[in-house]
């Protein structure tokens, strides 16, 4: 599985992100709570956003899609899968902190769990399409 193609630049997803505040206050509790040593001053250029939180939302929204889309058990048991092969190869290829890896993991999965509101949902929506649209 090819980094390459399922990631688009970091500055580019960056941007997108800073477009859309609800996009960014989602990724910035998933940096806080699954941040060690846990600030509440994380910004769009936080280290841990940079480099676990941006690019594993961006390859798995890509990959899965959101829980609202999705069956459950179907969607957590993907989720599982694709988030442990990317790890894997992250850490093979980049070095990065599986165990901080696998806290952004969980901490995204239960944040898009409970993404509620129609508007949210739609500009997870739009960033999707943004994502997709990169690849084309």
């Amino acid at each position: 599985m090819s980094t390459s193609k399922t990631d688009m630049k970091q500055e580019e997803f960056k941007n997108i992100v800073e477009e859309r505040p609800a996009v960014l206050k989602t990724l910035q509790r998933v940096a806080i709570s699954s941040n060690p040593t846990p600030s509440m001053a994380v910004g769009v250029d936080d280290v841990i956003l940079l480099s676990i939180v941006l690019p594993l939302t961006s390859y798995l929204v890509r990959e899965i899609g959101f829980p609202w889309l999705s069956e459950v058990r179907k969607y957590s048991e993907l989720w599982r899968l694709k988030v442990d092969a990317w790890i894997d190869e992250q850490y093979k290829q980049n070095g990065i902190d599986k165990d901080q890896a696998k806290l952004v993991g969980q901490a995204l999965k239960e944040e898009l769990e409970n993404i509620k509101s129609t508007e949210d949902r739609e500009v997870w929506k739009e960033v999707l399409k943004l994502l997709q649209s990169d690849n084309d």
